[in-house]
């Protein structure tokens, strides 16, 4: 009960004390429109090929809404570059098939290697082609042996494309466990062993703390819209040509949100969707994550929520704590709205909201350090996606800072959550509270102390009998 009353009367006293004492910003962090992509596209891809130079590539325009859970649209083969720095948005050269729904790697040269995808709203395309940074020019250079869209690939190596799942051939084709890989060198591609399952809509990335250097495919789904979903992580095995399990995801979800810290370059995953009752296998009741979760030595380990469910949302780093999820939807609105969340304390608070809801959108972020390595600023760059009503995206939006303060802690009520972690944690109310027993049963004793000196003292004191 004494617990209790401490822990309560602390949290009050925290709120009062930090809410007076914080000092109030003159300014608060808001997005701005950079600039406009020259041409409006949603399913797209891109990728950083320079110095806060994004290339954008392909995707969709003059969408015509869906058929059968399928994008309809025009195809792009188009191409521009935005330059960060210079806040300029620039022609460059175009692919030389249109392509959506595709999916790319990039070589330890910053070229890019786009890989299959959709060629009209209904047709995939074989051909794979190789952007030169340089020249600024797509080449072709092989084929694969299925035509696919909204796949994965892997970079194993410098030179072979593990390529896995997706929709095969067609925009309304069955979703495939068939993988292949394919020799940049040669421009041939061969099959593989299948994947475990049939997958669409999966995530590969590198792990770099929990299997370093390793090439791990996780997440997405294995049939339409609202059926299973995937938990399980995978590894495939160059020399023996192997899929090998390697661990869990906290939740079985797809179309989460992904980003890398900078310095540890541990991954932050968030949100998605899952599906609520896999024992009726039709059934297409869902439910959109909150869930956060972290890349550790162990493997990817939950810690906390967010303070809203969403799914094709983005997530950014904005210092080596402090990371940004963006925009994303909930299957019926989609969000203007941000929030920011702390690995420090495990808890999250609202963001500055986007000029324009979206989802479905690309997103990065760019850091500055001084001469010793400290953070001095940070820019959250998002483009394109998909808007409010479902309509296709051609701005795009920043968010960044400068001012240490606003570097260190990006809202104020970051500091005040901190606080109130330290505070109100168990191990802080079990001291203090064991600190207060012993400083009462300390009082007591001194009291007690003086009570037997007064006593000793009066008997002292007492005048002598006249007999003696």
């Amino acid at each position: 009960m004494l617990r209790h009353i401490l822990e309560w009367l602390l949290i009050a006293a925290i709120n009062i004390f930090l809410l007076s004492s914080l000092p109030l910003r003159s300014e608060e962090l808001q997005w701005k429109i950079m600039g406009h992509l020259l041409e409006k596209r949603f399913l797209f891809q891109s990728a950083v090929i320079g110095d806060e130079k994004i290339l954008v590539f392909g995707g969709f325009s003059g969408q015509l809404g869906e058929q059968l859970h399928r994008r309809r649209g025009s195809v792009l083969s188009t191409c521009e570059i935005v330059d960060v720095k210079k806040r300029q948005v620039y022609k460059t050269g175009s692919l030389n098939v249109p392509r959506a729904m595709t999916a790319f790697v990039q070589t330890p040269d910053s070229n890019i290697i786009v890989v299959s995808g959709l060629n009209t709203d209904s047709t995939t395309t074989r051909l794979c082609e190789l952007y030169d940074r340089k020249s600024h020019t797509w080449k072709k250079i092989g084929s694969l042996q299925i035509g696919r869209h909204d796949h994965i690939v892997l970079l194993l190596g410098s030179d072979k494309i593990l390529v896995v799942g997706g929709y095969a051939e067609a925009n309304y084709g069955a979703i495939t466990a068939e993988a292949e890989i394919f020799d940049i060198r040669t421009g041939q591609s061969t099959f593989v062993n299948n994947f475990p399952c049939t997958i669409v809509d999966g995530i590969a990335f590198q792990s770099n703390i929990w299997k370093p250097k390793q090439q791990l495919l996780m997440s997405g789904r294995t049939d339409g819209q609202g059926t299973h979903m995937l938990s399980r992580i995978y590894s495939f095995d160059i020399i023996s040509y192997q899929w090998k399990y390697e661990g869990e995801m906290p939740t079985a979800v797809h179309a989460m949100g992904i980003g890398l810290f900078p310095r540890s370059n541990a991954m932050v995953c968030v949100g998605g969707r899952g599906k609520l009752n896999y024992a009726i296998t039709n059934s297409r009741e869902h439910f959109i994550s909150r869930d956060i979760s972290i890349e550790t030595e162990d493997g990817f380990l939950s810690i906390g929520k967010m303070l809203i469910g969403r799914y094709q949302a983005k997530v950014q780093p904005w210092n080596e704590e402090v990371c940004l999820i963006i925009g994303g939807g909930n299957g019926y609105d989609t969000f203007y709205q941000t929030e920011w969340f702390d690995t420090r304390a495990g808890l999250g608070c609202v963001g500055p909201a986007l000029n324009e809801a979206r989802r479905k959108m690309e997103a990065y972020s760019f850091y500055n350090y001084d001469k010793f390595g400290k953070q001095s600023g940070v820019r959250i760059v998002v483009i394109g996606g998909i808007g409010a009503n479902d309509i296709d995206l051609g701005s795009i939006e920043i968010l960044e800072a400068s001012n240490p303060t606003f570097i260190q802690t990006p809202s104020e009520e970051i500091s005040v959550l901190r606080w109130k972690k330290i505070f109100s944690s168990a191990q802080f109310i079990g001291i203090l509270s064991a600190f207060i027993i012993a400083l009462i049963l300390s009082l007591i004793y001194l009291l007690y102390q003086v009570i037997q000196i007064r006593r000793k003292s009066r008997k002292t004191s007492l005048p002598l009998s006249n007999g003696i």
